[in-house]
């Protein structure tokens, strides 16, 4: 219980308008908690990278935290997002593709990863597949601000002026 508090705090601020200094703190603290509880917990680890990541830009501990979140299960989508969002922070952009990739496949209805993932690949430049992952996000979550100011960005980026600007407009 304490582990998916901790994830439900994290990803407050990411999919929607929530204090992050209230909602970091609230997830490190359920982490540490779930930890406590039970070493073994990959979501608490996985919690705890993305709040590392996030709130103190402690980045070794954040790569260790999700590190050990995948060695405890590499088949959930929260420890993918964890990896992906903490080595693109890192700047490995290759390898957090390679883990937002694998954690859509895992949970294609989690709209954070599916909007990570369409955020690494337009800064790789792969604007197309970067509007097709976001608009894939949006199909999920229709009202994901984030995802949506993007998927603007995005299709401006990719040329497509008159679409970016109704996107936009749609988010103001």
């Amino acid at each position: 219980a304490h582990a998916c508090m901790a994830i439900a705090y994290a990803m407050l601020p990411v999919l929607g308008r929530f204090d992050p200094r209230e909602a970091f703190s609230l997830a490190s603290a359920a982490g540490r908690r779930a930890i406590e509880l039970d070493e073994a917990s990959s979501e608490a680890h996985a919690a705890l990278s993305i709040t590392e990541t996030f709130s103190d830009f402690n980045l070794a501990e954040a790569l260790f935290e999700a590190d050990r979140a995948l060695v405890l299960n590499s088949d959930s989508a929260i420890a993918q997002y964890a990896a992906a969002q903490t080595l693109a922070a890192c700047g490995r952009l290759d390898e957090a593709v390679e883990h937002a990739r694998d954690g859509c496949e895992i949970d294609p209805q989690m709209a954070p990863i599916n909007y990570l993932y369409g955020v690494l690949l337009y800064y790789q430049g792969r604007w197309d597949e970067a509007a097709a992952q976001l608009e894939r996000t949006l199909e999920i979550y229709p009202r994901f601000l984030m995802a949506r100011a993007m998927f603007g960005v995005v299709l401006a980026r990719s040329g497509r002026f008159a679409e970016a600007m109704i996107t936009v407009n749609q988010v103001l």
